[in-house]
């Protein structure tokens, strides 16, 4: 196999893998937390990241609460001491007058 076959078979590969993205924003505002999930395409033959391609999924909103109380979503980081850490985040539902 030569390296001309080599490179039309690597093109014909579908390397895409699709990366998925979920962070809280905090609104200042309301003192709640909207989810964003951001989906991202990587090529992982080049490398090449496309963004853009898949809108980002807003849900919320949310309220911050304890270890305790019932959670709906969690998210964890590591910290600057390189401890482990978990934010647990609560739905609600807001009512429009």
């Amino acid at each position: 196999m030569t390296i001309r076959s080599r490179n039309a078979i690597a093109i014909l590969e579908n390397n895409d893998c699709h990366e998925i993205i979920v962070s809280f924003k905090r609104n200042i505002e309301n003192n709640t937390y909207t989810k964003i999930t951001t989906t991202n395409v990587r090529n992982y033959t080049t490398g090449q990241l496309r963004s853009g391609k898949i809108k980002d999924v807003l849900d919320g909103p949310y309220i911050l609460v304890t270890i305790e109380d019932d959670y709906d979503e969690t998210i964890s980081y590591q910290d600057f001491g390189g401890k482990m850490k978990t934010l647990y985040f609560k739905k609600i539902n807001i009512k429009e007058n």
